[in-house]
């Protein structure tokens, strides 16, 4: 449904993380891999640390990418199983959506980044601003009406990603959320009529 917009932000949200050489990446909700992989692939000498809290997630990504520097740990988003400044980018994609708390994530991900480090989200985000009235309803009813067509077996999966954006945070709330995090130097990338965003900041 994304015509191939999440390919090319999955691209910049791995060219923005700048990792450097021998640096260590933390992907958290990271699923099976896939920005994982796109980051491994822009920065060969990186290592990444891919978290997810569902095991399953987990099987399918070691499966999937049997590469050595690509470590599948189960941990939550909000207590990652790393230390102090012990990263030099953090990466997410999709995930902030389904944390409890994204000032918990953001704080977490402060924690573990060492200064100068980069957290870079790729997100889809609530609509605002003029259009969003008819933004909305085109997710409650537009979005689960297609797949109907390409996906029929996932409608629910769809009717659910529609109702996770419409509950989330706008652009505009979740920079403010990232500025009260600490975080500063901020820039954005957009995709998909404005929907999915790539946001990406610095701990200082």
């Amino acid at each position: 449904l994304s015509l191939g917009t999440d390919q090319r932000l999955r691209r910049k949200v791995a060219k923005l993380a700048a990792p450097g050489p021998g640096g260590l990446v933390a992907d958290i909700c990271g699923g099976t891999g896939d920005l994982a992989a796109e980051v491994r692939r822009l920065h060969p000498q990186s290592t990444v640390v891919l978290v997810d809290f569902a095991e399953q997630m987990l099987r399918l990504a070691k499966q999937k990418l049997p590469d050595a520097r690509i470590h599948a740990v189960a941990g939550d988003a909000c207590r990652l199983p790393l230390a102090d400044g012990s990263c030099d980018a953090v990466t997410a994609g999709f995930g902030f959506r389904n944390l409890q708390s994204v000032r918990a994530g953001l704080l977490e991900a402060a924690r573990v980044l060492r200064p100068g480090g980069r957290v870079v989200l790729l997100e889809l985000f609530r609509p605002d601003g003029a259009l969003a009235p008819l933004q909305s309803a085109v997710l409650r009813a537009g979005v689960p009406g297609v797949a109907w067509f390409v996906a029929p077996g996932r409608v629910p999966a769809y009717r659910y990603l529609a109702r996770s954006i419409l509950d989330f945070v706008t652009r505009d709330e979740m920079v403010a959320l990232m500025r009260e995090c600490g975080f500063r130097d901020l820039e954005m990338s957009r995709g998909l009529f404005g929907y999915l965003t790539v946001i990406g900041a610095t701990r200082p």
